[in-house]
């Protein structure tokens, strides 16, 4: 087809690089613009309550790993990591749930790269609530929404859902005021755009610069 390059946000497993052959790729981190959202937005509301972020499986933790390391590069203290270990019904449904690390008396940020139904998302910030959490925020890249998702999100314990724009939200207008969607869509998910980063990448390959540089987060954004 005359590919020579690929450029990516957060594929759902870094091995689908090896499926292009013939063309680097350049998997960009949505990460880069979600975390100084935080800090800027919603994190700034903790005063000096400690942080956990929270793996939502055993195959997220490098990424959740990746999430608090960028916080404390961004001068954020006392920040813990967390995993939790789910026992499943069926897909998507989440019968038990566990956690591996300390999350009472907590703010807890899960970290994933994207919502489905976000049935097992509201299943666990509400089990971390329960636990003892003193708040429970998501992360994630891709929002995909689909089915009752706006509505779990809307009833669930979840105070922020923090998303890229790679999936187009539901246009708040078609949604019932007052609603569990339509609580979800004004109060709770908040989209950051990816074009910047997209567009920073697409120059830097373009005048042959490293694009490197952009998986960093500058503390100053």
């Amino acid at each position: 087809a005359g590919v020579d390059r690929m450029l990516s946000l957060d594929l759902h497993c870094g091995q689908i690089q090896g499926f292009f052959h013939h063309a680097p790729v350049d998997n960009m981190h949505a990460l880069v613009d979600h975390v100084p959202y935080f800090v800027e937005n919603v994190i700034s509301g903790f005063k000096d309550d400690p942080i956990a972020v929270v793996s939502p499986d055993a195959g997220g933790v490098a990424r959740a790993k990746m999430f608090m390391e960028t916080l404390s590069a961004m001068n954020v203290q006392n920040i813990s990591l967390a995993i939790t270990i789910k026992h499943r019904r069926a897909a998507g449904e989440v019968e038990a749930m566990n956690i591996v690390g300390e999350i009472k008396g907590k703010h807890c940020i899960i970290v994933d790269d994207m919502i489905d139904t976000a049935g097992t998302l509201c299943k666990s910030a509400d089990s971390l609530k329960e636990m003892g959490a003193l708040s429970v925020s998501a992360c994630a890249t891709h929002a995909l929404f689909s089915g009752p998702a706006l509505e779990r999100v809307g009833k669930s314990a979840l105070a922020y859902v923090i998303i890229s724009d790679t999936i187009p939200l539901q246009d708040i207008e078609k949604v019932e005021v007052g609603s569990a969607a339509y609580i979800a869509l004004k109060d709770k998910i908040k989209p950051v755009s990816c074009a910047g980063l997209l567009g920073r990448a697409i120059r830097s390959i373009n005048s042959g610069t490293s694009v490197s540089n952009l998986f960093a987060v500058k503390s100053d954004k």
